[in-house]
């Protein structure tokens, strides 16, 4: 659940009405964190020199069979960024900016991001318990944001704690199903491709 001054009321897609009145100094701390997670949730690969174009065969096991690599955790498949292409179907209008970011693991999962309003991020603080991807869900996922006062006073859709998480088997696209909508995410933003 995102934290807000105001969480009683919830409009479509969860989404929160915002009281405005943070002060600059709050608005800079914020903007600050936000770069410095979005920075660390980069996933450009660091690529390692090659060894003249040899690659050598997977490990072999205790019966000489070899073994495959390790498939990709889902955590993995999600890392870097997606911009929010839909909710329950209907088109997000791509001028908003909305785009979430992933990083970690599948038991310590960090989301940064901008609902079209206000950033948000996972609470990355000492002691404080990871977002993680159980079976395919969310856990243990709690969000901040900044209270901007939105222009038409709903912010956008945002990772919710439960949802089911699936990546397309070519990779480019990422949904989010339940518990209140199915928001689809690509990692190419919107009206660029």
């Amino acid at each position: 659940m995102i934290a807000t001054r105001n969480s009683s009321r919830t409009e479509p897609f969860d989404a929160v009405k915002r009281p405005t009145g943070m002060d600059v100094q709050s608005r800079t701390a914020v903007c600050l964190l936000s770069l410095a997670l979005v920075a660390c949730g980069s996933s450009d690969p660091v690529s390692e020199p090659s060894d003249s174009g040899s690659t050598s065969p997977p490990p072999a096991g205790s019966d000489g069979s070899t073994t495959a690599p390790p498939a990709e955790t889902l955590a993995e498949q999600m890392a870097g960024r997606w911009y929010v292409v839909a909710v329950d179907g209907v088109a997000v209008d791509p001028t908003r900016g909305d785009f979430w970011s992933f990083r970690g693991t599948d038991t310590a999962l960090g989301i940064s991001g901008f609902d079209g309003c206000n950033n948000i991020s996972t609470i990355d603080e000492p002691g404080a318990a990871y977002a993680s991807i159980v079976d395919g869900h969310l856990e243990n996922l709690e969000l901040v944001g900044t209270e901007r006062g939105c222009e038409d006073g709903i912010s956008g859709p945002s990772p919710r704690d439960g949802a089911e998480v699936t990546v397309s088997d070519d990779g480019t696209l990422l949904t989010l199903a339940g518990p209140s909508a199915t928001i689809e995410l690509s990692r190419t933003p919107p009206g660029t491709g």
